[in-house]
């Protein structure tokens, strides 16, 4: 498997998406849990004891924040839309949150 397609998310379907299979779907929703669960750790244990990040820390952060939302779990949102296979709107609606994305939060994802 190539590193571009790693990065793009894209891991069980190649750049050319056919079919999304429920499992892929499956697979998919938990990477961008597990991105989404480390950016979070991570600011838990980077902060000092004023509670603040340096500057390097938060862009590390935001990226993979930024990962999680745009590489996996819209992915995910687009093909079970429905939330029939996985429960994605929680994770999404606190990577929106911690990304200030707030208006995408209010307007396409109701409370989980």
């Amino acid at each position: 498997m190539s590193k571009k397609t790693v990065e793009r998310g894209d891991i069980l379907f190649g750049n050319k998406p056919k079919k999304k299979q429920p499992q892929n779907i499956r697979i998919l929703c938990n990477l961008g849990i597990s991105y989404a669960s480390y950016a979070f750790e991570q600011r838990e244990q980077g902060m000092d004891k004023r509670g603040k990040l340096t500057s390097k820390q938060r862009e590390d952060i935001r990226k993979l924040l930024i990962k999680a939302k745009k590489t996996v779990l819209e992915q995910v949102k687009q093909s079970d839309s429905e939330t029939n296979k996985m429960n994605w709107k929680c994770t999404l609606y606190m990577v929106y949150y911690a990304l200030h994305e707030r208006d995408k939060s209010k307007k396409k994802l109701k409370h989980c």
